[in-house]
Protein backbone atom coordinates (compact mmCIF):
# COMPACT_ATOMS: atom_id res chain seq x y z
CA UNK A 1 0.00 0.00 0.00
CA UNK A 2 2.71 2.09 1.14
CA UNK A 3 4.18 1.71 -2.35
CA UNK A 4 1.38 2.32 -4.36
CA UNK A 5 1.26 5.67 -2.53
CA UNK A 6 4.68 6.59 -3.19
CA UNK A 7 4.21 6.06 -6.70
CA UNK A 8 1.12 8.09 -6.76
CA UNK A 9 2.96 11.16 -5.15
CA UNK A 10 6.38 10.79 -7.48
CA UNK A 11 3.88 10.75 -10.46
CA UNK A 12 1.81 13.44 -9.42
CA UNK A 13 4.81 15.81 -8.21
CA UNK A 14 6.91 14.86 -11.81
CA UNK A 15 2.83 15.76 -13.83
CA UNK A 16 2.70 18.98 -11.94
CA UNK A 17 6.07 19.81 -12.63
CA UNK A 18 5.76 18.78 -16.04
CA UNK A 19 2.65 20.90 -16.38
CA UNK A 20 4.69 23.69 -14.72
CA UNK A 21 7.28 23.73 -17.30
CA UNK A 22 7.71 26.97 -19.67
CA UNK A 23 8.90 24.35 -22.40
CA UNK A 24 5.00 23.32 -22.62
CA UNK A 25 2.86 25.37 -25.16
CA UNK A 26 -0.26 26.84 -23.18
CA UNK A 27 -2.11 24.61 -25.44
CA UNK A 28 -0.69 21.57 -24.66
CA UNK A 29 -1.04 22.63 -21.13
CA UNK A 30 -4.55 23.12 -22.08
CA UNK A 31 -5.40 19.92 -23.38
CA UNK A 32 -3.33 17.97 -20.48
CA UNK A 33 -5.62 19.60 -18.03
CA UNK A 34 -8.73 18.55 -19.67
CA UNK A 35 -8.00 15.22 -19.71
CA UNK A 36 -6.87 15.11 -16.15
CA UNK A 37 -9.94 17.23 -15.07
CA UNK A 38 -12.60 14.95 -15.16
CA UNK A 39 -11.40 12.01 -14.05
CA UNK A 40 -10.04 13.14 -10.81
CA UNK A 41 -13.16 15.03 -10.38
CA UNK A 42 -14.67 11.87 -9.86
CA UNK A 43 -11.47 10.51 -8.10
CA UNK A 44 -12.15 13.14 -5.74
CA UNK A 45 -15.59 12.14 -4.92
CA UNK A 46 -15.38 8.85 -4.59
CA UNK A 47 -12.12 9.45 -2.09
CA UNK A 48 -14.54 11.77 0.27
CA UNK A 49 -16.95 8.92 -0.26
CA UNK A 50 -14.46 5.88 1.20
CA UNK A 51 -12.14 7.59 2.84
CA UNK A 52 -13.89 10.69 5.34
CA UNK A 53 -15.81 9.28 8.08
CA UNK A 54 -19.30 10.21 7.40
CA UNK A 55 -21.43 7.42 8.76
CA UNK A 56 -21.96 9.18 11.66
CA UNK A 57 -24.24 12.17 10.44
CA UNK A 58 -27.90 11.23 9.68
CA UNK A 59 -28.27 9.66 6.19
CA UNK A 60 -29.71 12.92 4.45
CA UNK A 61 -27.01 15.20 5.94
CA UNK A 62 -24.53 12.61 5.16
CA UNK A 63 -25.07 13.12 2.05
CA UNK A 64 -24.92 17.08 2.10
CA UNK A 65 -22.08 16.57 4.30
CA UNK A 66 -20.30 14.50 0.91
CA UNK A 67 -21.46 17.29 -1.41
CA UNK A 68 -20.40 20.21 0.45
CA UNK A 69 -16.37 18.61 0.95
CA UNK A 70 -16.42 16.91 -2.83
CA UNK A 71 -17.72 20.36 -3.62
CA UNK A 72 -15.12 22.50 -2.03
CA UNK A 73 -12.31 19.81 -3.02
CA UNK A 74 -13.36 19.89 -6.67
CA UNK A 75 -13.07 23.71 -6.92
CA UNK A 76 -9.92 23.82 -5.29
CA UNK A 77 -8.72 21.04 -7.87
CA UNK A 78 -9.99 23.02 -10.60
CA UNK A 79 -8.09 26.09 -9.34
CA UNK A 80 -4.86 23.97 -9.40
CA UNK A 81 -5.17 23.00 -12.64
CA UNK A 82 -6.23 26.56 -13.85
CA UNK A 83 -2.83 27.65 -12.21
CA UNK A 84 -0.93 24.87 -13.36
CA UNK A 85 -2.17 26.08 -17.07
CA UNK A 86 -2.23 30.28 -16.67
CA UNK A 87 0.16 30.46 -13.63
CA UNK A 88 -0.66 32.63 -10.61
CA UNK A 89 -1.74 35.87 -12.20
CA UNK A 90 -3.51 34.21 -14.90
CA UNK A 91 -5.38 31.87 -12.36
CA UNK A 92 -6.24 34.97 -10.15
CA UNK A 93 -7.47 36.99 -13.19
CA UNK A 94 -9.84 33.69 -14.48
CA UNK A 95 -11.21 33.86 -11.09
CA UNK A 96 -12.22 37.65 -10.77
CA UNK A 97 -13.73 37.27 -14.36
CA UNK A 98 -16.07 34.20 -12.92
CA UNK A 99 -17.23 37.08 -10.02
CA UNK A 100 -17.13 40.26 -11.68
CA UNK A 101 -18.29 43.58 -9.57
CA UNK A 102 -22.17 43.21 -10.61
CA UNK A 103 -22.08 39.31 -9.57
CA UNK A 104 -24.85 39.76 -6.45
CA UNK A 105 -27.05 41.45 -10.06
CA UNK A 106 -26.16 38.83 -12.52
CA UNK A 107 -27.37 35.92 -10.17
CA UNK A 108 -30.30 37.65 -9.57
CA UNK A 109 -31.14 37.98 -12.98
CA UNK A 110 -30.20 34.91 -13.61
CA UNK A 111 -32.83 33.84 -11.36
CA UNK A 112 -35.32 35.72 -12.79
CA UNK A 113 -34.77 34.42 -15.78
CA UNK A 114 -36.04 30.80 -14.52
CA UNK A 115 -39.32 32.61 -13.55
CA UNK A 116 -41.61 31.69 -17.02
CA UNK A 117 -40.67 28.11 -15.70
CA UNK A 118 -43.06 27.76 -12.59
CA UNK A 119 -45.53 30.10 -14.10
CA UNK A 120 -45.68 28.12 -17.37
CA UNK A 121 -46.26 25.22 -15.24
CA UNK A 122 -48.84 26.55 -13.56
CA UNK A 123 -50.88 28.03 -16.40
CA UNK A 124 -50.65 24.45 -18.24
CA UNK A 125 -51.26 22.12 -14.96
CA UNK A 126 -53.22 24.36 -12.19
CA UNK A 127 -51.04 25.67 -9.02
CA UNK A 128 -51.87 22.35 -7.58
CA UNK A 129 -49.04 20.87 -9.27
CA UNK A 130 -46.46 22.48 -6.71
CA UNK A 131 -45.86 21.43 -3.56
CA UNK A 132 -43.50 22.12 -0.12
CA UNK A 133 -40.64 19.53 -0.64
CA UNK A 134 -40.62 16.71 1.51
CA UNK A 135 -38.57 17.58 4.36
CA UNK A 136 -36.29 13.95 4.56
CA UNK A 137 -34.96 15.39 1.53
CA UNK A 138 -34.42 18.90 3.03
CA UNK A 139 -30.40 17.98 2.79
CA UNK A 140 -30.44 16.76 -0.31
CA UNK A 141 -32.44 19.63 -2.15
CA UNK A 142 -30.30 22.06 -0.53
CA UNK A 143 -27.09 20.46 -2.03
CA UNK A 144 -28.88 20.50 -5.58
CA UNK A 145 -30.37 24.01 -5.48
CA UNK A 146 -27.70 25.72 -3.73
CA UNK A 147 -24.20 23.85 -3.82
CA UNK A 148 -24.41 21.82 -6.69
CA UNK A 149 -24.87 24.60 -9.61
CA UNK A 150 -21.57 26.34 -8.27
CA UNK A 151 -19.80 23.67 -8.31
CA UNK A 152 -21.26 22.27 -11.56
CA UNK A 153 -20.35 25.55 -13.04
CA UNK A 154 -17.19 25.76 -12.01
CA UNK A 155 -16.08 22.54 -13.43
CA UNK A 156 -18.02 22.53 -16.42
CA UNK A 157 -17.70 26.11 -17.61
CA UNK A 158 -15.21 27.67 -15.78
CA UNK A 159 -12.41 25.03 -16.40
CA UNK A 160 -13.68 22.57 -19.24
CA UNK A 161 -15.30 25.67 -21.80
CA UNK A 162 -12.43 27.80 -20.34
CA UNK A 163 -10.11 25.54 -21.32
CA UNK A 164 -11.22 24.71 -25.22
CA UNK A 165 -12.23 28.44 -25.58
CA UNK A 166 -8.74 30.07 -24.35
CA UNK A 167 -5.85 27.41 -24.71
CA UNK A 168 -7.28 24.62 -26.40
CA UNK A 169 -8.74 27.71 -29.19
CA UNK A 170 -11.45 25.30 -30.10
CA UNK A 171 -14.95 27.02 -32.54
CA UNK A 172 -16.73 28.15 -29.78
CA UNK A 173 -19.67 26.47 -30.82
CA UNK A 174 -18.08 23.31 -31.10
CA UNK A 175 -16.33 23.73 -27.26
CA UNK A 176 -20.14 24.31 -26.16
CA UNK A 177 -21.51 21.67 -27.62
CA UNK A 178 -18.73 19.40 -26.43
CA UNK A 179 -18.84 20.43 -22.80
CA UNK A 180 -23.08 20.83 -22.93
CA UNK A 181 -22.81 16.75 -23.89
CA UNK A 182 -20.18 16.11 -20.79
CA UNK A 183 -22.95 17.90 -18.56
CA UNK A 184 -24.99 15.80 -19.62
CA UNK A 185 -23.12 12.85 -19.28
CA UNK A 186 -22.84 13.67 -15.82
CA UNK A 187 -26.26 13.79 -14.87
CA UNK A 188 -26.94 10.21 -16.45
CA UNK A 189 -27.73 7.51 -13.70
CA UNK A 190 -25.18 4.76 -13.13
CA UNK A 191 -26.12 2.94 -10.34
CA UNK A 192 -27.36 0.29 -12.54
CA UNK A 193 -26.47 -1.22 -16.24
CA UNK A 194 -26.85 1.50 -18.99
CA UNK A 195 -30.20 1.78 -19.82
CA UNK A 196 -32.45 3.63 -22.32
CA UNK A 197 -33.84 5.56 -19.49
CA UNK A 198 -30.34 6.71 -18.28
CA UNK A 199 -29.44 8.04 -22.15
CA UNK A 200 -32.32 9.69 -22.26
CA UNK A 201 -31.85 11.43 -18.85
CA UNK A 202 -28.22 12.27 -19.95
CA UNK A 203 -29.75 13.40 -23.56
CA UNK A 204 -32.68 16.07 -21.53
CA UNK A 205 -29.69 17.71 -19.63
CA UNK A 206 -27.87 18.58 -23.07
CA UNK A 207 -29.81 21.61 -24.16
CA UNK A 208 -29.20 23.03 -20.33
CA UNK A 209 -25.86 22.45 -20.49
CA UNK A 210 -25.82 24.10 -23.71
CA UNK A 211 -27.65 27.38 -22.99
CA UNK A 212 -25.59 27.84 -19.98
CA UNK A 213 -22.22 27.28 -21.97
CA UNK A 214 -23.19 30.11 -24.73
CA UNK A 215 -24.69 32.18 -21.55
CA UNK A 216 -20.74 32.18 -19.91
CA UNK A 217 -19.39 32.52 -22.97
CA UNK A 218 -21.74 35.76 -24.49
CA UNK A 219 -20.79 37.51 -21.29
CA UNK A 220 -17.34 37.00 -21.07
CA UNK A 221 -16.90 34.12 -19.11
CA UNK A 222 -18.61 35.50 -16.38
CA UNK A 223 -20.06 32.51 -14.09
CA UNK A 224 -22.61 34.87 -11.98
CA UNK A 225 -25.76 34.78 -14.69
CA UNK A 226 -25.42 30.70 -15.50
CA UNK A 227 -24.67 29.99 -11.37
CA UNK A 228 -28.22 31.23 -11.13
CA UNK A 229 -29.96 30.31 -13.78
CA UNK A 230 -29.01 26.58 -13.09
CA UNK A 231 -30.14 27.29 -9.07
CA UNK A 232 -33.29 28.47 -10.71
CA UNK A 233 -33.82 25.55 -12.39
CA UNK A 234 -33.04 23.61 -9.74
CA UNK A 235 -35.28 25.27 -7.38
CA UNK A 236 -38.37 24.83 -9.51
CA UNK A 237 -37.93 21.61 -9.66
CA UNK A 238 -37.64 21.45 -6.31
CA UNK A 239 -41.30 22.49 -5.64
CA UNK A 240 -42.45 20.15 -8.72
CA UNK A 241 -43.34 16.81 -6.90
CA UNK A 242 -43.51 13.43 -8.72
CA UNK A 243 -47.33 13.58 -7.26
CA UNK A 244 -47.89 16.95 -8.88
CA UNK A 245 -48.10 15.23 -12.31
CA UNK A 246 -49.79 11.40 -12.30
CA UNK A 247 -47.43 10.00 -15.22
CA UNK A 248 -43.86 10.59 -14.06
CA UNK A 249 -42.87 10.07 -18.20
CA UNK A 250 -45.49 12.71 -19.19
CA UNK A 251 -44.10 14.88 -15.92
CA UNK A 252 -40.25 14.89 -17.55
CA UNK A 253 -41.47 15.60 -20.95
CA UNK A 254 -43.86 18.52 -19.87
CA UNK A 255 -40.60 19.94 -17.67
CA UNK A 256 -38.12 19.15 -20.18
CA UNK A 257 -40.17 21.26 -23.40
CA UNK A 258 -41.19 24.09 -20.55
CA UNK A 259 -37.37 24.74 -19.63
CA UNK A 260 -36.40 24.35 -23.68
CA UNK A 261 -38.99 27.35 -23.97
CA UNK A 262 -38.11 28.90 -20.81
CA UNK A 263 -34.19 29.07 -22.52
CA UNK A 264 -35.24 30.41 -25.68
CA UNK A 265 -36.88 33.16 -23.99
CA UNK A 266 -33.42 33.88 -21.91
CA UNK A 267 -31.37 33.76 -24.92
CA UNK A 268 -32.99 36.35 -26.20
CA UNK A 269 -33.59 38.55 -23.34
CA UNK A 270 -29.91 38.10 -22.60
CA UNK A 271 -28.61 39.12 -26.59
CA UNK A 272 -31.22 41.69 -26.42
CA UNK A 273 -29.19 43.30 -23.82
CA UNK A 274 -25.82 42.50 -24.63
CA UNK A 275 -26.90 44.26 -28.08
CA UNK A 276 -27.86 47.42 -26.10
CA UNK A 277 -24.84 47.15 -23.87
CA UNK A 278 -22.40 46.70 -26.86
CA UNK A 279 -24.15 50.15 -29.01
CA UNK A 280 -23.93 51.71 -25.59
CA UNK A 281 -20.23 51.90 -25.58
CA UNK A 282 -18.05 54.38 -27.83
CA UNK A 283 -15.80 52.69 -30.28
CA UNK A 284 -12.34 53.72 -29.30
CA UNK A 285 -11.17 55.62 -32.55
CA UNK A 286 -14.87 57.29 -32.33
CA UNK A 287 -13.94 58.53 -28.70
CA UNK A 288 -10.29 59.66 -29.49
CA UNK A 289 -10.89 61.30 -33.01
CA UNK A 290 -14.05 63.12 -30.24
CA UNK A 291 -11.04 64.21 -28.00
CA UNK A 292 -8.69 65.18 -30.21
CA UNK A 293 -11.38 67.25 -31.81
CA UNK A 294 -12.08 69.11 -28.13
CA UNK A 295 -8.64 69.93 -28.05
Amino acid sequence: MESIKSFGRTMTSRLVAWIDSDRISPRAKGIVALVLSIPLAIGIQCAVLLWVPLDFLPFQWEFLAWCVISGVATVALVLLLLRSVRGRTGWRSTVSTWFGPKRVRDLAFGLALTLPLPVAMAFTHGLDVFALPDSDLLAFNFSSDFVSPIVEEVLFRGLLLGLLLREVRLNAWAAIVLTSFLFGAAHASYDEPLSFESIVDAFLRVPMGAFLGWAYWKRAEDLSLPIGFHAGNNIAATFLPNQGIKDLEWRTMTVWILQILTMALAYFVIRILEERRARAVPPPMASAQGHNADG
